[in-house]
């Protein structure tokens, strides 16, 4: 009897062992297009894997984040008379859920913070007048104005680890100067931390999982970013690219 049951354990365990080994966690770096498309840009279990591109029937998506257990990602779809939240699964890429939101937002960044709240950085039809930040109910589709910046042109929100919001700003319009930005999430006031210029316009930035602060723009480069300089990376990504971040899914 004591061997029979012995036997059973073991073959569970073995059951156990190889799903786990199959089930293996890996992170892609995944981005949205402006004509409306999620693109896996590098697979994280096969890095020479084409580039895949999945429709989601939807345009105008100007920014993307990794919900906090990156299992799933957040974009938005800005119109002229609605915008829409969409959640995109981080298996197959496509849309699972989708809520029109409460206010016409023209959204440029996007990003999950540890309490698990989604934060965008949008403006208004004024493209010189400073830019909000909101928070975004992923639920409801309610959007709370936390404050307004002190910057107009600001691209791209990403969150660092300890809970800080990193943005850019492009100096396209009148308010602010050009380069990096600690963006106070209590009341959307900002901090200059840096003015080198990158290669191009950055249109998005994210945390890799690593920790390494990564952004991509108008050169068609992604760079690495440090305090005072950026470093071009062997990465050159389709030039229609405006935001990415990391997401996880089971190998």
């Amino acid at each position: 009897m004591y061997m029979a049951r012995l036997f059973v354990f073991m073959c569970l365990l073995i059951q156990l062992m190889q799903g786990s080994c199959g089930s293996s966690e890996v992170h892609d770096l995944v981005g949205v297009t402006w004509r409306g498309e999620v693109v896996r840009l590098v697979n994280g279990a096969d890095p020479n894997a084409e580039i895949a591109r999945v429709p989601t029937g939807f345009k105008n998506l100007n920014a993307f984040a990794a919900s906090k257990n990156r299992r799933s990602g957040f974009t938005v779809s800005s119109g002229h008379r609605e915008s829409w939240l969409l959640d995109i699964d981080s298996q197959t890429l496509g849309v699972v859920g989708k809520i029109q939101l409460d206010s016409l937002l023209d959204v440029r960044g996007l990003a999950v913070v540890p309490s698990g709240d989604l934060l965008a950085i949008a403006e208004g039809v004024d493209k010189n007048a400073p830019m909000g930040l909101y928070k975004i109910d992923t639920k409801s589709g309610r959007c709370t104005l936390l404050g307004t910046t002190n910057n107009s042109g600001i691209q791209g929100l990403t969150c660092r680890e300890d809970g800080a919001l990193i943005g850019y700003a492009s100096g396209y319009y009148t308010r602010g100067s050009r380069g990096m930005l600690v963006i106070d999430s209590r009341n959307a006031q900002t901090t200059d931390v840096s003015d080198a210029d990158p290669p191009g316009i950055l249109q998005t930035l994210a945390y890799t999982p690593q920790g390494t602060l990564v952004g991509f723009g108008l050169g068609n480069k992604m760079v690495t970013i440090g305090l005072d300089e950026y470093m071009v990376s062997m990465h050159t990504f389709p030039d229609d690219i405006r935001g990415f971040d990391y997401l996880a899914r089971n190998q």
